[in-house]
């Protein structure tokens, strides 16, 4: 039989052509089933022919804007980006060749490709994510059934810490803890989850007692709380977000709370403050909004949640003061950007969406400018914008 997680790649160009998909997926056996979902959370793609919103017409009548952002060529298929803590250097995983493209930021917001970029990283790298220190960098690839690790020199170059550590049949989701003692994997078709310690010398791994954890159904997405207590898990077999607590000396985790999200959720995003939690959902084009008990890590969903997005949701960004999100759309190539009031709710800012290059996927902001960047899948590019007062994005000049 085919490798499953060729198979998930295959699924992600079958995911091109207008053809829907939802009803075949119901047909296939779980472990096919699982595959297509993690192409799902590739693209986004749920069955809408691959259009775009943003056309000639929309263009020719202000409808729609130009461009706006300023591309940076990246790797093939870019699917995951990384910024480091004081935003001095930006990472992209690339699907297609499985790579690492490293950037420095300038201080325009720029990228330009440090020393010995692009890095050779697993095969299929879908998720990548940097230690709060700043000091490591590891990257899960499905090809690989891994994640492997690499310390940040100061310039942004990258050297290999230790082996690659198994982690799960597909590895599809990567975070560290607030502390980057705790590394932590999903992989969404054999439903679990790996628990690792990061040496703090070295940045190897070594398995946590109890690893991996049995969780969820096709856990495509997770990320670590910035207070330091808890780490958020997306399943989008059955549409929930669910909540663990980390064991504060063993890593270890506990299961505390779930939610039930829109359908099929695909990438999610967390306040600064830690206080609110918002999924992107790519079955159904919504972002669910949950507020965060910081004392008992359950998550309420907030009133009027869902609120509506494109109908491509592929990722989701909060700038780090916390006043506005982005996410986007894989299928329009569009970015929507949203006001975020007092109580986490969210807003549509006013204006045509922003037009991104083809296939928007990942999407993150500067820590500590404002300043937009997504990943391009078909573009293999990353594109920057400026963050505007108002929120809204403009274009970066450089």
């Amino acid at each position: 039989m085919a490798d499953v997680n060729s198979m998930a790649v295959g699924f992600t160009r079958m995911l091109r052509v207008s053809k829907p998909i939802n009803g075949f997926i119901e047909q296939v056996s779980a472990t096919i089933r699982a595959a297509a979902i993690i192409a799902l959370m590739l693209i986004a793609g749920c069955g809408v022919p691959s259009v775009t919103n943003v056309t000639p017409e929309r263009l020719a009548t202000g409808e729609a804007p130009g461009p706006a952002g300023t591309q940076f060529s990246a790797g093939g298929e870019p699917v995951a980006i990384a910024i480091t803590p004081t935003g001095g250097n930006l990472y992209a995983a690339n699907l297609l060749d499985g790579t690492i493209s490293a950037f420095a930021v300038q201080s325009t917001g720029g990228l330009a490709a440090v020393t010995g970029s692009p890095f050779q990283t697993g095969l299929h790298p879908l998720a990548i994510c940097v230690t709060g220190n700043g000091r490591f960098l590891y990257v899960a690839s499905s090809g690989g059934q891994n994640v492997s690790g690499y310390a940040i020199s100061a310039g942004g170059t990258l050297t290999q810490a230790g082996t690659p550590s198994p982690a799960g049949f597909s590895p599809v989701g990567v975070s560290a803890d607030a502390t980057g003692s705790f590394l932590y994997v999903t992989s969404a078709i054999d439903n679990t989850l790996s628990a690792f310690r990061i040496d703090q010398s070295a940045g190897t791994l070594s398995r946590i007692a109890g690893s991996p954890l049995t969780i969820g159904n096709a856990p495509v997405a997770i990320a670590a709380n910035p207070i330091g207590r808890y780490v958020h898990v997306l399943s989008a077999g059955n549409s929930t977000l669910t909540t663990y607590l980390i064991g504060a000396q063993t890593g270890q985790l506990t299961q505390i709370g779930q939610s039930q999200t829109g359908f099929q959720p695909s990438a999610l995003a967390i306040a600064p403050s830690g206080g609110f939690i918002y999924t992107a959902n790519a079955g159904d084009g919504t972002i669910s909004e949950f507020a965060l008990d910081q004392q008992t890590g359950a998550t309420t969903p907030l009133a009027g949640s869902p609120v509506p997005t494109g109908v491509n949701p592929a990722g989701i960004a909060i700038d780090s003061r916390g006043k506005f999100a982005y996410v986007a759309d894989f299928n329009s190539n569009e970015i929507w950007a949203y006001g975020i009031g007092a109580n986490g709710t969210l807003q549509v800012l006013p204006g045509p969406k922003t037009l991104a290059a083809p296939r928007p996927k990942a999407i993150a902001v500067a820590p500590n400018r404002n300043v937009l960047y997504v990943s391009n899948f078909d573009a293999n590019a990353v594109s920057a914008y400026a963050i505007g007062d108002d929120g809204l994005l403009q274009p970066l000049f450089h």
